[in-house]
């Protein structure tokens, strides 16, 4: 993965050993307003109607997913956003 890119990958993790999703997603800006952190994202690819159906059930159980980029991670909420492929990502304090 190139973190110069903006790409990175949501984790949803069941247990510490057991992740049941892992989708790629382009960042887009990020604002920190008020001190709380904010970005849009974009599935990339766009996923299918099957693994679409599959993120929308994880993000009903638990919204809260890891957000991978490079060696870096940050617990973020996820809610989706306009299109069918855009997501709100807001860091979980």
């Amino acid at each position: 993965m190139d973190d110069r890119d903006g790409t990175a990958h949501l984790e949803w993790w069941a247990n510490p050993e057991t992740c049941l999703g892992r989708v790629a997603v382009r960042l887009g800006a990020v604002s920190t307003a008020g001190g709380a952190w904010r970005c849009e994202a974009l599935l990339a690819p766009p996923l299918s109607a099957a693994d679409r159906e599959g993120l929308d059930f994880l993000m009903a159980v638990h919204p809260v997913f890891t957000l991978r980029r490079g060696a870096g991670t940050v617990e973020v909420r996820v809610d989706r956003a306009g299109t069918d492929d855009g997501l709100v990502l807001t860091a979980v304090p």
